[in-house]
């Protein structure tokens, strides 16, 4: 197993874990023996040498095998990196004016702020064991890879993921966002609504294969899923579309740290860019989005006239983008009412998940957000979560952040070793499989049942789909498209 170990895992992933270990100790030490000084000197050093370890680490395994982009893992460390590095030092670089703003969701001293910082450390620590144990038992592939490329089977799987998606997305997804739907949306159909998403990879391979033809349609595909993503005020599904359009390219064109650049350009762009107008048009248009592309350019307009701060209503020097970014207030919540006797019980969903909401609808709703937003202020008016590693003290202390984590690593491990050899194979058909996966690397910050539980299952229901019957109708020669 020692030698399975050896090759599968970077030593980038066992140096991180071992880091993440003695920095939980070094928490455990602080918070035993320290005094307020003491707290306020860790919780600005530590973060800041988590953040620089998680960035150096991704960046480390992304750069000695570029496959790796494909899997959850480094998704998971970047996303850790601000969220858990850079988001808690709010509270020490940040303004006045927004440790304040932050203190009206949840108050957090220098003690909560080091408990919280210590979870986070451990969390992370425990996944990335539960990653390196989980590829220890995965058998080790012995075959050569095939890459060979076959156009018409590409094009094929361009047809396939435009009918499933684009009838998810304009025939069922669009109308609930708008209110139109009397009935709750199951998750799945939204993840079956991606497939118009993935699509411009396929395009983008496509294209860079040789035909040219196809690149109009590339373009155009793009400009129209950027518009609906925004004129339904889906900061996701933009977000999804861009980064599409960042893998497709990586995909022709494996440069890595061109590659890198994209991603911060697309995390500048969410914080800095998308996120204001989204809020902006939320509040002075309608929640549900506009009806026209013309009124989307026209609340364009009036969020350039009068400015960002003035059209949000903000207070002057309110960091809000670095807020966002800070889950310290929330897991000191959790963190305090698991120990003052009051758990949560959001893992109690976990088996309605395999339940269908057709063949149960009393079936609860899965996302929490807005009840827990309610618990703490008593506003449902907003969606907030404490993040997975909150959420599993939350329901059952340390043993629940270990075993929670360990199961997220293990998870993660499935999906590396699914998307490497598929990608490598160049089986494009299995990328909704692949983006499973890198979807539940890029949300620690959600709950447990909808961002990994959930996922888990869709994606084991499109794999076993793809590999006994996608697969085997694109290879069909009586498919419709098998003279283009």
């Amino acid at each position: 197993m020692s030698a399975i170990l050896k090759q599968k895992c970077d030593p980038a992933i066992s140096l991180l874990f071992f880091f993440c270990l003695l920095l939980w100790t070094a928490y455990v030490l602080s918070i035993t023996f320290g005094d307020l000084s003491a707290f306020s000197l860790a919780n600005r050093v530590f973060p800041s040498l988590l953040l620089l370890a998680l960035l150096g680490a991704g960046y480390w395994i992304v750069w000695r095998n570029s496959y790796l982009i494909w899997s959850p893992l480094p998704w998971f460390l970047g996303v850790c990196a601000v969220y858990y590095g850079f988001g808690p030092l709010l509270y020490h670089f940040g303004t006045p004016e927004s440790v304040w703003y932050a203190d009206q969701f949840y108050p957090v001293g220098e003690h909560d702020l080091l408990r919280t910082n210590m979870l986070n450390a451990a969390g992370i620590a425990f996944v990335l064991l539960g990653y390196q144990v989980g590829m220890a038992f995965i058998p080790r592939q012995r075959t050569a890879y095939s890459t060979i490329f076959n156009i018409i089977e590409m094009k094929r799987l361009l047809f396939v993921l435009l009918v499933i998606g684009i009838s998810a997305k304009y025939l069922l997804v669009i109308p609930y966002r708008m209110g139109f739907l009397g009935w709750v949306l199951p998750g799945s159909i939204l993840s079956i609504s991606r497939f118009t998403s993935i699509a411009i990879i396929v395009l983008f391979v496509i294209v860079h294969n040789g035909s040219i033809n196809y690149k109009i349609p590339l373009y155009l595909f793009i400009a129209t899923e950027l518009a609906v993503g925004l004129m339904s005020w889906s900061k996701l599904e933009v977000i999804v579309v861009l980064l599409m359009i960042l893998l497709g390219k990586f995909l022709c064109d494996p440069r890595i740290n061109k590659f890198l650049s994209g991603c911060v350009l697309i995390g500048l762009i969410y914080i800095f860019i998308l996120s204001p107008f989204v809020s902006f048009g939320r509040l002075f248009v309608r929640a549900e989005g506009t009806q026209s592309l013309r009124e989307l350019s026209t609340t364009m307009s009036e969020y350039a006239q009068v400015g960002r701060l003035d059209a949000l209503g903000q207070l002057p020097y309110v960091e809000d983008w670095w807020m966002r970014l800070n889950y310290a207030n929330a897991q000191t919540f959790v963190m305090n009412s698991y120990d003052a006797g009051n758990p949560g019980d959001t893992y109690s969903l976990i088996p309605f998940i395999v339940v269908p909401r057709v063949l149960y609808p009393e079936k609860p709703i899965m996302t929490r957000g807005n009840e827990f937003n309610e618990i703490v202020t008593g506003s449902a008016n907003n969606a907030t979560l404490p993040g997975l590693f909150g959420e599993a003290y939350w329901n059952g202390g340390w043993l629940y952040v270990i075993l929670s984590c360990l199961c997220l690593g293990s998870i993660f491990a499935i999906f590396t070793d699914i998307s490497i050899r598929h990608v490598q194979e160049c089986k494009l058909a299995y990328l909704p499989v692949v983006f499973t996966g890198i979807f539940i690397g890029l949300r620690p910050d959600d709950s447990f049942v909808t961002a990994v539980v959930g996922p888990l299952f869709e994606a084991t229901v499109l794999y076993i789909a793809t590999r006994y019957f996608i697969i085997p109708v694109l290879s069909e020669r009586k498919f419709v498209l098998s003279k283009i």
